[in-house]
């Protein structure tokens, strides 16, 4: 739909009396989440893209949910499929939902901070992203691209991702299913394996490398079930 509408789906989160941050938006944007707020009579606060970890961590201290000793000095408090790294099985696994250029950019750049080399990127995204500025970022030699369909009705296929953008250094290869690309990582020599492009697959390889308890992945089932079901889909067209 619109921004507008879009925005107001978001501003849902928005507790009542409570608060909300947010970075700068486009007015249309910024004059929902506003009325929003004002409705609940919850407070809303912008700050910068920069500011945003110290923001909430400031409020996580101030709300009593966490020392604020224990923040003193430390990295932003770290947020499942967002730069989120696991170890296991002996394999180095980045998780990453992000969907932006920007995005793209910070998960390029701690996987180069982080000497890695040799890196494996599967990749999945929506068809209304950027995939083009998305896959510029990521184009660095010794890295291959594991370009895969997204089990969503709005999952750009593997070969338009591929058509997006021509790398100049990473290899490219196209596996059609989320589930086997996660297999095939595993079978190659990468230093890391990164799972980005889409919140969807960062929510599948976290459910494929055993990361949700039972309750949780009953839940993701559900939720899958609902934005994959015939009600939902109507209302797309």
């Amino acid at each position: 739909g619109t921004l507008e509408r879009i925005a107001w789906h978001k501003a849902g989160i928005i507790p009542a009396g409570g608060f909300a941050l947010s970075v700068p938006q486009a007015e249309p944007v910024m004059r929902i989440l506003q009325a929003e707020a004002g409705r609940g009579d919850a407070h809303l606060e912008v700050v910068s893209f920069e500011d945003l970890p110290a923001a909430a961590a400031d409020f996580l201290a101030q709300s009593g949910w966490v020392n604020a000793d224990e923040l003193t000095g430390r990295e932003p408090l770290p947020l499942p499929g967002r730069l989120e790294s696991v170890s296991l099985n002996g394999s180095l696994w980045m998780i990453d939902g992000s969907h932006t250029p920007l995005g793209a950019a910070r998960l390029r750049d701690w996987l180069v901070n982080a000497g890695a080399s040799r890196v494996d990127l599967i990749i999945g995204m929506l068809a209304d992203k950027d995939a083009a500025a998305y896959l510029r970022e990521l184009d660095h030699p010794g890295w291959r691209w594991v370009l895969t369909t997204l089990s969503a009705p709005r999952g750009l296929p593997a070969e338009k991702l591929r058509d997006a953008y021509m790398p100049q250094h990473a290899q490219v290869i196209v596996c059609e299913d989320v589930a086997a690309a996660l297999q095939l990582a595993q079978t190659g020599d990468a230093e890391w394996i990164a799972c980005c492009g889409s919140l969807r697959i960062a929510a599948q390889a976290r459910e494929f490398l055993g990361l949700l308890g039972a309750d949780m992945a009953q839940e993701a089932r559900a939720t899958r079930a609902l934005f994959e079901g015939a009600s939902y889909l109507a209302r797309l067209r």
